[in-house]
Order: structure tokens, then C-alpha cells, then sequence
């Protein structure tokens, strides 16, 4: 299997690491308070906490998803590129997502809600679209994600007035909302090969769809505020991930444009690098360490807002430390040598 030649800058952009370590906090506020043991109800769930909760969803749910499975588009191009380079084929590619598949499977484990196992197979399914135009590309992508972003809003409306949805139009349903994260990677693929990374003579048509982006999440914010079905307004928080989600990746493309903010923002280099040991390590804190804690007692929404800033202190700090002495994060290089079936250079070299 041949890598198509790419035309996509091979050096590892910081704008993607930090964007990444945003997706990463985004995903722990929406995760943390499903981190709870399964025989107690350790959130008080009352009148303050419950619109805690839907505000969160409002502002968070699926839009840090989106970007995190946007951005598993952009570094799967990336990677595909770098194969070409160093003369290897598309079976590396392969056995990377095989590795994903069981470290997401060995996960599940632990916790039901977990990603890994649908960004491995996913990850698969965009070496379909490997030899495919850019545009056609993004076309596709913006097809998966109509399909399986919006149709589950418009089932969960139907279901709510009564109406028999068949099981055949559900399984539909279904497989569209599994492919639609196919749809985002292709998204991040296909506008990472137009050069928003990278391209500043795009910025001023940058600003212009964060403008229409910026509408749009303002009506969508709009229109939550007025839904008064708790499940229908759920779905429709959860599947208006893209829509929010691309105007959240536009905001910080022109903040970073800002010497001051990429300042800031460049703390998060390091937490963006590391976001596979992060992301598996929240699952574990969450799981591992506050679920035993918290069955002894019971916690309100404030009180899981304060552990998640103290988690995502933590991890941020750790990940400083760490990327200062090593190339990679713990599983980052495990994942690479397991890729390579080499042991991979870790330390840093002395200066």
C-alpha cells in the first residue's frame, strides 16, 4: 500500500498542540461528572446544579469532541506524510490504529464512554479518502456530519410527539452518527491541506467564516435557552458539536495570531503533545481515584467544577515537567515504538 505524496508542511505546528490541549480540558468538563460509582448518586442533582449542567452541555458537549476527532484528521495527514518521507507504507498506518483499537478496548474496561476504539476504526476508514481530491473530500465530510449531527435531533423531536420511529430508520440513525466522526476527521484533513495551520494570507477569509460560525453558535445558544424537553435539548446541545466546534477552532486560529494570547496559549504546547497519556489518564483519575472517594460522599456541581480545575492543573503542570526532560509523553512513545516495532529515542539530548 503507497502513500499519496502530500503537499502539507511535515513539521509539527504548536497551533495544533494547543488546540489540542483545549479539546483535552473541553472533554474532562463534560466527562468529570460521569466519573461517579454506579450504586451511589455522588452529585446532588437540584434546581442550581441542573442548569449548571445544561449549561456546560451548552458550551461543551461534543463541541471538544468534534475538535479532538477534527484534529485525529489533521495528525492522521501528518503522519500519512511523514510515512511517505521515510519510504514506509500504509501498514504502519494500519497497525497504529490497531494498537489505538486495543489500548480503547482495555479502556472500555474501565469506563463505557470511552473514544479510542471509533478513532481507530475511523481512522481506518480515511484511507478510503486518501487519493481523493480535497474538495470532494470536504464534501464528504460535510455530508457525514449533516446526516449524523442534525438527523438525531429531528428522530429525538419525532420519538418526543409520540410518533413510532422504525427500527430500521434507527439503526440508519445510528451508523450515521458513528460515521459522522469519520466526517469530522475528513473536515480537519481537508482544511488542514488548505492551509489553515500554516497559511497566513487566509486569515482575512478566515475571519469571515468566523464571523458566519459565530452566528451560528449564537442562534444554536439562542434556541437551547427556549427548549424545555430535557432530552430533546440534550441531543440538540450534543449534535451541535460542529457547528460550535469549528467556531471555536476559528477563534483561537485568529487569537493565536496575537503575540500576547499565543503566549499564554503556548502553555498548553506541552499538555497538546501529550494528549493521548492525558486523555487516558483523566479516564483513570476519574475512574481509579475519584469514584472511590466520591461514594462516601455526595457532591454538588461546584464541587465537581473544582476537582476538574484541580485535575486539569495537575495535568498541565505534569505535562510541562514531563515534555521538558522527554520527546514524548509515556504513551505517546509506546504508541510509537509499538507503530515502528522499534524502540523509539526518548530523553532529550543534553545542550
Amino acid at each position: 500500500m503507497s502513500v499519496q505524496k502530500g503537499t502539507a508542511s511535515l513539521t509539527r505546528i504548536n497551533l495544533i498542540d494547543v488546540i489540542r490541549g483545549i479539546a483535552i480540558i473541553g472533554i474532562l468538563l463534560i466527562n468529570i461528572h460521569f466519573f461517579e460509582p454506579s450504586n451511589t448518586k455522588s452529585i446532588e442533582i437540584n434546581i442550581f446544579d441542573s442548569k449548571v449542567i445544561n449549561y456546560i452541555e451548552m458550551f461543551s458537549l461534543n463541541k471538544f469532541h468534534f475538535i479532538f476527532a477534527f484534529l485525529f484528521g489533521v495528525s492522521t495527514s501528518i503522519f500519512i506524510n511523514n510515512l511517505q518521507t521515510k519510504g514506509l507504507t500504509l501498514w504502519v498506518h494500519i497497525r497504529r490504529m490497531v494498537l489505538l483499537f486495543i489500548v480503547g478496548a482495555l479502556s472500555s474496561l474501565l469506563w463505557d464512554g470511552d473514544i479510542l476504539k471509533l478513532y481507530a476504526v475511523m481512522g481506518v476508514l480515511l484511507l478510503l479518502f486518501q487519493n481523493v481530491p480535497n474538495k470532494i473530500k470536504l464534501s464528504c465530510g460535510v455530508l457525514l456530519v449533516t446526516f449524523g449531527n442534525f438527523l438525531p435531533i429531528l428522530i429525538k423531536f419525532i420519538e418526543i410527539k409520540g410518533i413510532h420511529i422504525p427500527n430500521l430508520l434507527n439503526s440508519f440513525v445510528l451508523l450515521m452518527v458513528m460515521l459522522s466522526t469519520l466526517g469530522h476527521m475528513l473536515l480537519g484533513q481537508a482544511l488542514y491541506y488548505i492551509g489553515i495551520f500554516t497559511n497566513k494570507s487566509l486569515l482575512p477569509k478566515l475571519k469571515k467564516y468566523w464571523l458566519l460560525f459565530l452566528t451560528l453558535t449564537l442562534l444554536i445558544w439562542a434556541l437551547a435557552l427556549f427548549i424545555q424537553n430535557n432530552e430533546l435539548l440534550h441531543s440538540f446541545n450534543q449534535n451541535s458539536g460542529p457547528i460550535i466546534g469549528l467556531f471555536y477552532i476559528f477563534s483561537i486560529l485568529l487569537l493565536y495570531q496575537i503575540k500576547p494570547v499565543q503566549k499564554c496559549l503556548s502553555i498548553l504546547i506541552p499538555y497538546g503533545k501529550m494528549a493521548f497519556t492525558n486523555y487516558l489518564g483523566q479516564t483513570i483519575i476519574g475512574v481509579v481515584i475519584l469514584t472511590p472517594i466520591l461514594s462516601n460522599y455526595t457532591v454538588h456541581t461546584y464541587g465537581m467544577l473544582l476537582l476538574y480545575v484541580a485535575v486539569t492543573l495537575f495535568q498541565i503542570t505534569f505535562s510541562l515537567i514531563w515534555m521538558h526532560y522527554f520527546l514524548f509523553g509515556p504513551l505517546e512513545w509506546l504508541w510509537r515504538c509499538g507503530t515502528y516495532l522499534k524502540i523509539q529515542p526518548i530523553k532529550k539530548s543534553k545542550t
